[in-house]
């Protein structure tokens, strides 16, 4: 019934309206796992607004949940272009080459985002991703050098702690 509502109001309703008939359609699809469709609908909720970064964040997400990762690449730049610390944009960058099979790339990425954000919270979470991406690597060492740098960037990261007693106990 959404896209049914999507497609006869496209012409005759402004664009709020056609946002919200969009969004309602976009949870649905999300509901539904069908990502390929979220991915047109989010596209074109991004039409009527380009401005919205969480419209491009959720696009990009979209596009990599279809399968296409390759070609959510350039929106994840985008986004990050516009708010370089964005802590979801870039582990979503991250998540993207790392199932394109490069993790060495994720892990520049990561460098990359933790050097520009200010908030402690975020760089362990980008710290500790980077740990996970060098432990599926093989890299132990250079994963617990990471999760206890994630460790010292928020000091009430659990989950940081967890890692670095998992990683030291896999050396």
């Amino acid at each position: 019934l959404y896209t049914q509502a999507a497609g006869l109001m496209k012409d005759q309703a402004g664009p709020a309206a056609q946002r919200q008939v969009l969004e309602a359609l976009a949870a649905e699809q999300t509901r539904k796992a069908d990502f390929a469709a979220l991915s047109g609908t989010l596209a074109a909720i991004g039409t009527l607004d380009p401005q919205d970064l969480d419209v491009q964040y959720r696009l990009a997400q979209a596009r990599t949940l279809s399968g296409q990762g390759a070609a959510a690449l350039p929106g994840v730049y985008a986004l990050l272009a516009q708010a370089p610390a964005r802590v979801d944009a870039a582990l979503l960058l991250a998540d993207i080459y790392v199932a394109q099979g490069l993790p060495d790339r994720a892990v520049r990425e990561l460098d990359a985002a933790a050097a520009r954000v200010t908030n402690g919270s975020d760089r362990s979470a980008l710290l500790l991703r980077k740990a996970n991406v060098l432990a599926q690597g093989g890299d132990t060492r250079a994963a617990v050098f990471a999760a206890q740098d994630a460790t010292r960037a928020d000091s009430r990261n659990a989950a940081a702690f967890a890692r670095v007693g998992e990683l030291r106990a896999l050396r």
